[in-house]
């Protein structure tokens, strides 16, 4: 428990600097195009971005009582001592800020701020008193009511400054982003990363002629790198598909899946993978920065990796922990968007896959989860090792193969 100053930490406009990065963070996450209704992912936007107003409420104090005086303590024997809780809403990281302009104050009561579950939380302050005397305790606690709310005000007035400028913020970074979009469906279409139509059974693969389109992007003899582009969420999405699709139907045919091995399962995957794509290679094992990978796409005419997946019969919770370690080693700044299957061989599924939702938030790395899009397959947000600021995509994937 503290005395002495409050709001003296770094300034309000930190704090709003950090929001509006965060706010650039979030719509740098959405996948958006120019057809697409925007009205829900604004409100989305400006609910998780809007900042509660401080507002201080009414104390309640418990009941007094003589604290402890051990040998050497200089307090006196008589002392008296209330706790007193006064509540408040708002973010408890703004008594961390110093708003413009400031008022200096002093706390001179001990107190102790925290956090509730949901938005606001607690200031727990003790008044001291040689004596019941109710007069003494209602002066000392509105001396320090006082001195908390000096500066309140001025913080609020920068957060109300925010607020009101909000939606015109996210209709900018939006406005931005899906222009951004559309150059990059335009550019991704033009070389050749283009959903093969007639391939629309997963596990009858038709016969394709696949067509070579040359990249636009051309490498000079004297470089050193080549620009990679980013897999088109679209494409993505249709990856994910295929592998759902693949492994429900594998799960109905047990002929399939009765005992094979790890990477028989993975070539079934990568069979409609690979067939499902022009201008596109499968491999197995296939090396990838520090390791091999079990499945990554290539674009074929610069051999460029589009996607990236790991495949691992499940073992228990330390088997997932190890699965995404091991992912991490292979994937590069470059590689946005992963997946990670699990082959399920116990009787119980569900247990399983609570274990793993449960699990996989406890991972270093992890940063947000984007929910289940279908049962089995569950979205999340993680940061590459030793760069908290590169962030991707990795799909979990289950499968019961029993």
């Amino acid at each position: 428990m503290g005395f002495g100053h409050i709001f003296t930490g770094k300034t309000i406009y930190d704090f709003l600097k950090r929001q509006s990065l965060e706010l650039q963070d979030a719509v740098d996450l959405l996948e958006i195009s120019s057809d697409e209704d925007l009205t829900e992912i604004k409100q989305h936007l400006f609910d998780n971005h809007h900042v509660t107003l401080l507002e201080i409420g009414t104390p309640k104090a418990d009941q007094p009582y003589h604290p402890v005086i051990g040998p050497g303590d200089r307090r006196d024997k008589n002392r008296i001592e209330v706790k007193v809780d006064i509540p408040f809403i708002g973010r408890k990281v703004l008594f961390d800020y110093q708003p413009d302009p400031y008022i200096s104050v002093y706390l001179d009561l001990g107190y102790i701020i925290k956090a509730g579950d949901s938005l606001g939380g607690t200031i727990t302050a003790v008044v001291a008193m040689t004596e019941f005397d109710a007069e003494i305790f209602k002066s000392r606690l509105n001396n320090f009511l006082t001195s908390i709310s000096k500066n309140i005000p001025a913080i609020n007035a920068h957060l109300a400054k925010w607020n009101d400028s909000l939606k015109n913020e996210i209709d900018g970074l939006l406005e931005v982003k899906r222009a951004n979009s559309d150059k990059m469906k335009a550019f991704m279409k033009e070389i050749g990363l283009d959903i093969n139509a007639d391939s629309t059974n997963y596990l009858v693969p038709p016969i394709i002629k696949k067509t070579l389109i040359p990249s636009p992007m051309q490498k000079e003899k004297s470089s050193e790198s080549t620009a990679i582009p980013t897999l088109a969420s679209e494409i993505y999405d249709d990856i994910l598909q295929v592998i759902v699709s693949a492994g429900t139907s594998i799960e109905r045919k047990p002929s399939l899946y009765f005992q094979k091995e790890e990477e028989d399962l993975r070539d079934i995957f990568l069979l409609f993978l690979e067939t499902r794509y022009e201008n596109t290679s499968g491999h197995g094992e296939a090396f990838n920065k520090n390791g091999k990978t079990d499945i990554l796409l290539r674009y074929a005419p610069d051999n460029s990796n589009i996607f990236v997946a790991e495949c691992k019969v499940w073992k228990g919770k330390s088997s997932l922990h190890n699965a995404i370690d091991q992912l991490l080693t292979y994937l590069t700044h470059r590689d946005s968007k992963t997946a990670l299957l699990f082959f399920v061989n116990q009787k119980k599924f569900i247990p399983v896959l609570s274990i793993c939702q449960a699990e996989i938030k406890k991972h270093p790395c992890f940063v947000d989860e984007y929910g289940e899009a279908t049962k089995g397959s569950y979205g999340y947000q993680f940061s590459l090792k030793g760069d908290p600021e590169a962030r991707f995509r990795l799909q979990l994937l289950l499968f019961h193969f029993d």
